[in-house]
């Protein structure tokens, strides 16, 4: 029950902060989005780049598997069972190289489609792409902090609580 209310004040605050990020004239846009005239187009291809980079690597591990070598039978030589150690102790790192692989080429292609788009679409997308990953973070930094301050207690035996309110906690 206390995950579920952690996870509903975290939609809320996201949503408490696209709102305040979708006005221009409030403090947040102006702090965390900035004024058109202050980016040029590769600044805003590189900012765009590294805000998407978060779910292309999301996609990576979801789209990228390699099977898991295949453990020999009782009777394998112990060549072929040193083999299938090798396979092993390689296992994470040639996963961690196509991963890789795969956000290079994906991230590529991105920035090719970007550098054909006008000014006025770059910055929109760097905006939408903005508050997308700022309100993400508020989602994340407000759903920790009640984990936070509903797992906290005085005693070993997890019957009193630190704090007896989130404001107190948050102070």
């Amino acid at each position: 029950a206390e995950l579920n209310i952690a996870r509903v004040k975290a939609l809320r605050a996201s949503t408490e902060m696209r709102k305040k990020l979708s006005d221009k004239n409030s403090d947040e846009y102006l702090a965390f989005i900035g004024d058109k005239s202050l980016f040029d187009r590769e600044k805003l291809i590189s900012l765009i780049i590294l805000r998407k980079s978060v779910d292309v690597s999301r996609e990576a591990i979801r789209e990228v598997s390699i099977p898991f070598p295949a453990e020999p039978d009782e009777e394998a030589t112990l060549e072929e069972q040193e083999k299938y150690q090798a396979a092993v102790d390689n296992y994470a790192k040639e996963l961690n190289e196509k991963v890789s692989e795969y956000v290079r080429s994906k991230l590529d292609e991105e920035k090719r489609k970007l550098e054909s788009l006008p000014d006025d679409e770059l910055f929109k997308i760097y905006e939408e792409a903005q508050i997308n990953g700022i309100c993400e973070e508020e989602m994340v930094k407000t759903y920790r902090q009640y984990c936070a301050y509903f797992g906290t207690y005085k005693d070993k035996k997890f019957t009193k609580r630190m704090f007896s309110s989130y404001e107190e906690f948050d102070n």
